[in-house]
């Protein structure tokens, strides 16, 4: 993901493109691809970072899951909303990560550090996210007819039209 934004505005701060994929995936599919997708990109952030594995996809499932499931009661259709719940959900997502850290490898010093950063990556995700959620947008209404017009189609075949 440093490769893909490699913004150096903030030091070494990068914005967590798995728990954007998550996120919108979440607002794209239902809550179980969702979370499938939050959990194949959490375990991909682990692999190709080096981290121990499984450390990232939990709190990335978690995060596909919620979007999705929220959807519906949020009705998020604004900008600033978006960027808002993905602030909030990247720092919830770092201290989640940060509390593995802690409780599973008992490593301290890192997550201290890590908790120094937690901030400035919320910044960058809600951004880089917002963005993400403002070009898939259209790609969203998308599916969701696409999605309508099977459920007719099927409809009409099991009623014999």
């Amino acid at each position: 993901q440093g490769s893909l934004l490699d913004l150096d505005i903030l030091g070494q701060t990068r914005p967590d493109m798995a728990l954007v994929a998550a996120y919108v995936g979440g607002f794209i599919f239902s809550p179980l691809p969702a979370s499938f997708l939050g959990f194949m990109a959490g375990m991909l952030t682990d692999i190709l970072s080096g981290t121990a594995i499984g450390i990232n996809a939990f709190p990335t499932m978690l995060v596909g899951m919620l979007a999705a499931s929220g959807k519906r009661l949020l009705f998020l259709n604004r900008a600033l909303a978006h960027a808002a719940m993905l602030f909030v959900v990247s720092c919830i997502n770092g201290l989640i990560t940060a509390f593995f850290l802690v409780f599973f490898y008992d490593s301290y010093v890192f997550t201290m550090a890590m908790l120094r950063v937690i901030l400035f990556q919320a910044i960058y995700t809600s951004l880089a996210g917002t963005t993400v959620i403002i070009a898939v947008d259209p790609l969203s209404a998308l599916v969701g007819k696409i999605r309508k017009w099977v459920v007719k189609e099927q409809a009409d075949v099991v009623s014999g039209v």
